[in-house]
C-alpha cells in the first residue's frame, strides 16, 4: 500500500482543477499550512474591491448556527464566492464553540446544513491541533468533520518529509533570487531538526530560520553551506535530550560530541547546565510518579502544575522524558542530579572551568 498523498498536494490539485467545494476543514499539526491555505482560498474567490462585504471572519466566542447560516446565505457583491471563515472552530482540546458543544441540536443542525451549502459560498472551518492523542482522535471523529468529509473536503496538514520538505525549503530560497547548490535545502532540513519528534519545531519555526539565513547572507549572491551552519542551529533542547539519552546508553563519546555541538553553536555553558537540570528533574519526577502507579496523562498534569511557570511545557516532552527515564534507576537519576548540582556550584564559584566541568559531568553520568 503506497504512502498517502500529503494534504498540501491534494489541495493544490483541487485548486488547479477548480474542485474546491462549498465547505472545507483545514486542520493538522502544521498550523503554517492551515493559515496559508485559509488565506489562499480566500484570495482565490474574493474581489478586493468588495472584500469588506464578501469575506466574513466569525469569532467563536458566542457563535451559533444562525450566525453561520445568515452569513453564508448572504449573496456576494462582486466576488466569485461569498467566503465565511471560522478560525479555530475546534479548539486545542478538539472542542467546538460552546453553543455547539453544549447543544446536540446545534451540532445536528450544522451537520445537516453542511450538506446544502449554497453554490456561491465557501465556508472555511479551521482547527487548532490538540496536543493529546485522545483529543486529536476526538477531533477527527467529530460529526462535523465527518459531515465535511462526506459533503466537502477535509485537509489534514501533517508534518512534511523527504521531497515535500525539500520542496518547501527550495521554494522559499528560490523566491529570494539567490543561487545555491542542490544539497542546500536538504542541509537546512537536517540541521534545523524539523521532523524530530523530540522537539516542538514546525514550519513556522523553519520559515523564520530561513528568513534569518537570508538576512545573514544579505547582498551576497550565493547561499553557502557555511551560511546555513552559522545561522540555522538545531533546537538546543533536542541536543540536551539526545545527550542524556546517549549517556543512558553508555555512549559517552556521542554525548560529548553533542555537548561540543552546542558549545560551538554559541550556547552558554550556564544555559546548558540549566537545560540539563530541567531535563533530568523532569525525568526523575516522571519516573517517581510512574512508579506510584500514575498513567502518562496524570504524570504530565502533575509535572506541568509543579514545573510549568510559563505555560510552555508540552506533553510530548514529558512523554519522551518518561520513556528515557526507563534507562536509569531512581537512585541513579538522583545521583546524576546531585553531581550536576555540584558541578553547577563549582562552575559558579570559579573552582572549575565551565567546559571542563560539563565534560567531567558527562563522564560521570
Amino acid at each position: 500500500m503506497g504512502k498517502e498523498e500529503h494534504a498540501f498536494r491534494r489541495i493544490e490539485k483541487d485548486i488547479k482543477a477548480g474542485k474546491i467545494p462549498g465547505v472545507v476543514v483545514l486542520m493538522g499539526r502544521e498550523e503554517y499550512l492551515v493559515e496559508f491555505y485559509k488565506n489562499r482560498l480566500s484570495r482565490m474567490f474574493i474581489n478586493e474591491a468588495t472584500k469588506s462585504l464578501d469575506l466574513v471572519t466569525l469569532s467563536v466566542g458566542s457563535l451559533t448556527l444562525d450566525d453561520i447560516i445568515s452569513n453564508v446565505e448572504t449573496i456576494s457583491m462582486m466576488s466569485r464566492r461569498k467566503v465565511v471563515c471560522v478560525p479555530y472552530f475546534f479548539d486545542s482540546k478538539g472542542k467546538m464553540p460552546d453553543a455547539f458543544a453544549k447543544s446536540e441540536e446545534q451540532t445536528k443542525g450544522l451537520v445537516e446544513y453542511i450538506k446544502s451549502i449554497p453554490e456561491g459560498a465557501l465556508l472555511i472551518l479551521t482547527a487548532d491541533e490538540p496536543e493529546e492523542y485522545r483529543d486529536r482522535m476526538a477531533l477527527r471523529k467529530s460529526p462535523v468533520v465527518k459531515a465535511v468529509e462526506n459533503s466537502g473536503k477535509v485537509y489534514d496538514f501533517t508534518s512534511l518529509d523527504g521531497p515535500d520538505l525539500n520542496g518547501f525549503i527550495d521554494k522559499r530560497l528560490s523566491r529570494s533570487g539567490k543561487i545555491y547548490r542542490r544539497g542546500i535545502p536538504s542541509l537546512i532540513g537536517d540541521i534545523s531538526g524539523y521532523g524530530n519528534d523530540k522537539i516542538d519545531y514546525r514550519l513556522f519555526d523553519l520559515d523564520n530560520d530561513i528568513k534569518k539565513l537570508l538576512a545573514y547572507v544579505g547582498d551576497r549572491e550565493e547561499i553557502t553551506a557555511e551560511d546555513v551552519r552559522k545561522t540555522i542551529v538545531s533546537n538546543p533542547e533536542n541536543n540536551i535530550f539526545a545527550m542524556v539519552e546517549a549517556a543512558g546508553k553508555n555512549r559517552k563519546d556521542e554525548a560529548l560530541r553533542l555537548l561540543h555541538n552546542l558549545l560551538e553553536s554559541g550556547y552558554n555553558e550556564f544555559g546548558i547546565l540549566s537545560m540539563l537540570a530541567n531535563e533530568l528533574e523532569i525525568m526523575l519526577m516522571a519516573k517517581e510518579l510512574r512508579e506510584e502507579g500514575k498513567n502518562a496523562g496524570e504524570v504530565f498534569r502533575v509535572i506541568k502544575e509543579i514545573k510549568d511557570k510559563n505555560n510552555s511545557l508540552k506533553e510530548y516532552k514529558v512523554r519522551k522524558a518518561l520513556e528515557a527515564s526507563g534507562r536509569f534507576s531512581r537512585e541513579n537519576l538522583k545521583r546524576i542530579l546531585a553531581n550536576l548540582y555540584e558541578v553547577d556550584e563549582n562552575v559558579k564559584s570559579g573552582m572549575m572551568p565551565a567546559e571542563l566541568a560539563l565534560e567531567f559531568f558527562i563522564g560521570r553520568m
